[in-house]
């Protein structure tokens, strides 16, 4: 045999046998749809959005993706049509927008919008209106505004305004009364609050702020008392509270607050007593080094995130401590590296994205670990880099915000692995496979459907790519990606599957 026509005989064996390794591997990556619903095309009228910086949800599923460098916001409906909310020239009377860092949707479903440059906060509401609540000059002479970094919303739809430079909090009523809540004197006893960084509203309408820099909280009720609730001694002796950067509170009125550089998480009682629920030693075994998220879920067990220690750990009210997921990931090749932001979801499922690792996890209350979006995005160029936040529905979704990549993705729950078919369970003729355009049904799987039938096709994942009913048996491919998929048919009371090569 001469060397040209050996070559192409070893490369000719070594593609089929690719082909024939992509068409029986059962290697499982994720096992959720993910759609991209925003780009950097924005709406796709020359309204880009750039450097997404912060995204939310309302009730009814619309998200909404506030974009830093191009200053404006965008909403998405659940049927993908994206609008764009508000843009640099604000309300378009001289209130502009610069540089937009945070967004809340009130129960009503009006839009708020936090601007850092423009050191002021707009409404969006449902008919497009937009109104400027609160500028630069806050709530009158000695309470100006500047430098704002967070608002939240009570129930009764009242805004709550930090701002960083000016050391202070303004309430916004719903019907535009400007107030100042708390400035940089603190309880006026002598404990400052400098650098306020967070804030959180209980049931009772009490505001729970902290200050990065005066490592401490106020707890401000509803007639205005300020109440020092934890400062730098934390719980007295050894357990100290330094650099706090989250607070969040439970239904039973409990305070939690992470101290970033103390590396633990206290709990304050209605009754004040404070207790550090977990430190640097972790669990005893896995340590929590550099802490930046907790949450807490419906059943008053708090997740807190460690970023150095590559891990999230759960605490019971009980104060027992797991790690839930750690470095190692899914255990399978999938990592877990610099973890950023959580969320929790009402069944107790949480989501984590790796910054450093460029991926998120779901983790179920059973212990099941499932990388769920890698770098890869929902692939076909449509990648995530730098993923910056993640937030969760109740109908099992979860969206993940890239802020280099310019974009959001919506990850649906998808096959289970335990619901993808096995060799044995792979019955449907197919052919020609591998195929390049159309793929034909065989003829006793469609007789037997009498002539109707939906074919789902899947990547070896489960993640659902598209559905289509039929009326013959054929099935064009062509808009798939060179690899290996799962097709599901369903026709006359049964379902089938078969699995095929796209060329």
């Amino acid at each position: 045999m001469n060397k040209p026509f050996a070559r192409l005989m070893k490369d000719h064996f070594i593609i089929q046998l690719g082909w024939w390794l992509l068409l029986f591997s059962t290697s499982i990556l994720s096992a959720q749809p993910i759609t991209e619903i925003i780009n950097f095309s924005g709406d796709g009228q020359m309204n880009r959005l750039s450097e997404p910086v912060d995204f939310t949800l309302d009730h009814l599923g619309n998200v909404y993706v506030a974009g830093l460098s191009s200053g404006n916001v965008f909403k998405v409906t659940p049927q993908g049509v994206i609008t764009e909310i508000v843009d640099q020239g604000g309300d378009d009377n001289g209130n502009f927008l610069r540089e937009p860092r945070d967004l809340e949707v009130d129960q009503s479903g009006r839009v708020f919008v936090l601007g850092t440059v423009s050191n002021n906060v707009l409404r969006i509401d449902e008919d497009g209106t937009v109104t400027e609540v609160v500028d630069f000059d806050g709530a009158g002479t000695d309470a100006k505004m500047r430098k704002p970094q967070d608002i939240e919303i009570d129930d009764v739809g009242n805004l709550y305004v930090l701002a960083k430079e000016t050391n202070n909090v303004l309430k916004i009523t719903p019907e535009g009364t400007v107030t100042e809540l708390l400035d940089d004197q603190g309880d006026g006893l002598g404990n400052q609050l400098v650098n306020p960084y967070d804030i959180v509203i209980d049931e009772g309408g009490n505001a729970y702020v902290i200050g990065l820099q005066s490592n401490n909280a106020f707890r401000v009720d509803q007639e205005g008392n300020v109440l020092q609730i934890i400062n730098f001694d934390g719980a007295g002796e050894q357990e100290r509270l330094q650099a706090p950067r989250d607070i969040e509170v439970d239904a039973s009125g409990n305070v939690y607050i992470l101290g970033s550089q103390s590396h633990n998480v206290f709990r304050i009682t209605p009754d004040g007593e404070i207790t550090e629920i977990i430190n640097f030693d972790g669990d005893g075994v896995n340590k929590l080094i550099d802490p930046q998220d907790i949450v807490v879920d419906l059943s008053g067990n708090v997740y807190v995130l460690g970023k150095a220690s590559h891990n999230v750990f759960q605490i019971t009210p009980e104060e027992s401590i797991t790690e839930i997921i750690d470095f190692s990931g899914d255990h399978d090749g999938e990592i877990l590296q610099g973890p950023l932001d959580m969320t929790v979801d009402p069944s107790g499922t949480v989501y984590v994205i790796g910054s450093l690792s460029t991926n998120a996890f779901r983790v179920t209350p059973e212990g099941g670990i499932t990388e769920i979006i890698d770098f890869t995005g929902a692939g076909d160029r449509q990648r995530l880099i730098k993923p910056g936040k993640i937030l969760a529905d109740g109908a099992g979704n979860a969206y993940i915000m890239g802020m280099d990549s310019d974009n959001v993705f919506k990850i649906g729950p998808g096959l289970e692995p335990s619901h993808i078919p096995i060799e044995s369970q792979l019955s449907v003729g197919l052919y020609p496979n591998p195929v390049q355009k159309e793929l034909f049904i065989g003829w006793n799987d469609w007789e037997n459907s009498e002539g109707q039938m939906e074919a789902t096709v899947y990547d070896l994942s489960g993640r659902q790519l598209f559905s289509s009913n039929m009326d013959q048996p054929s099935l064009s491919v062509a808009s798939l990606l060179p690899g290996s998929y799962l097709l599901l048919l369903r026709g006359n009371g049964v379902e089938k599957w078969g699995r095929f090569v796209k060329r």
